[in-house]
């Protein structure tokens, strides 16, 4: 299969790692893999450092709609040439000429893939998008999933989960995670008996982190050692 990933992100955020993991997931099981990525941006730099060389000559998302006629012929003309099979494009804003290229291209499907916490609007183009006008959404997450389910009123059955995927390192012994464990509490100034739960994200509205106060709340009543 040959697969095409539209990751058209300027800055190396959780969304553009997101695309870059299924790539080179993509690319170890024996497919063939390719990448649009703005050229000399963060993104791209880190697309290449990855060995995924991205295509930087297509901007499916260009800025000046002038340039979109010439932007899809490109585009069309890069998924004859490889003999591209699937569309996944991770950037709304690129998805349209995505639809628009697909045409030219019998038997190509397009998906959208929808990784960040950012909440959709329920519009018309959005229902449209993520609706009728692609073959299915992917998301990185059941909750991302459940919020298009409730707010576009998008079937579940078009709406697929893939996990970020992750390697764990290699556990050190027991006896040996418990004095990690104290000497980072006690760094804190809290004694071993301590129950501490963290929360790794940006302040901002759809990181959720009202949710772990509302939780924190209710949990410390049974549990004040949290």
């Amino acid at each position: 299969m040959n697969v095409l990933i539209s990751s058209g992100f300027r800055w190396w955020n959780a969304e553009a790692a997101y695309a870059a993991t299924l790539a080179e997931l993509l690319r170890e099981a024996g497919h063939g893999v390719w990448v649009l990525a703005p050229s000399g941006t963060p993104n791209g730099e880190r697309l290449g450092a990855l060995g995924l060389e991205p295509i930087g000559s297509i901007r499916p998302g260009h800025p000046n709609p002038l340039r979109w006629p010439g932007e899809l012929r490109k585009l069309a003309d890069l998924q004859l040439r490889h003999r591209i099979d699937v569309v996944d494009a991770f950037h709304p804003a690129d998805y349209l000429l995505h639809v628009r290229a697909a045409r030219r291209t019998p038997g190509l499907r397009v998906f959208l893939t929808r990784g960040g916490a950012q909440t959709e609007r329920n519009t018309w183009l959005n229902r449209k998008l993520y609706g009728p006008w692609c073959d299915g959404v992917v998301t990185s997450c059941e909750a991302i999933r459940s919020r298009l389910h409730e707010r576009l009123g998008l079937p579940l059955e078009g709406i697929h989960t893939i996990y970020y995927p992750t390697d764990l390192p290699e556990l050190a012994p027991p006896e040996e995670r418990r004095g990690q464990r104290e000497r980072f509490l006690g760094e804190l100034g809290f004694g071993p008996e301590r129950f501490v739960i963290g929360v790794v994200g940006r302040i901002a509205p759809e990181k959720g982190h009202d949710r772990l106060i509302e939780a924190m709340a209710q949990l410390s009543v049974n549990h004040p050692e949290a």
